[in-house]
């Protein structure tokens, strides 16, 4: 192709700008340049062999970065979807734990914190520095007042 003559009027007719701007272009401007390409070598300034080996190439390409593109916005679909169920199940879980914290509050011994009795039942990593290997610590118990 006129020996990348870029100064060439069919060079110029197929890249009327520097190729490193395109290099730099999203693949989905990308993809519309080269179907640009591809209208440009039905012109009838290029031969037949060299129109129809650059249009079977970049109609290979377009097609794999088409897939590509679907591709992406499958992942994204994907990411959203699972982003939603994990939404919901924390909120779920969240809705248990509260549950379970009244019940707890309901049940606590008289006579002691119930609030601090309740909280020792759940983990709270910035008071207990254990490990995943580590057993959690039994929760406080505060002794009944005795009675005289």
């Amino acid at each position: 192709m006129t020996l990348q003559d870029r100064k060439a009027p069919i060079f110029r007719s197929l890249f009327p700008s520097p190729l490193s701007s395109v290099i730099r272009y999203a693949l989905r401007r990308q993809l519309d340049v080269a179907e640009r390409l591809i209208q440009t070598l039905s012109l009838s300034i290029y031969s037949e062999s060299f129109r129809a080996a650059h249009t079977e190439a970049l109609q290979g390409h377009i097609e794999r970065g088409r897939q590509v593109l679907d591709e992406e916005v499958a992942a994204e679909q994907g990411r959203l979807e699972h982003n939603i169920r994990a939404e919901a199940w924390k909120e779920s879980a969240n809705a248990v734990r509260v549950g379970i914290f009244a019940e707890l509050l309901r049940l606590a011994p008289r006579g002691v914190n119930a609030q601090r009795w309740v909280d020792s039942f759940f983990i709270n990593r910035s008071r207990n520095t254990f490990t995943d290997d580590d057993e959690p610590p039994e929760p406080e118990l505060d002794e009944p007042p005795q009675e005289s």
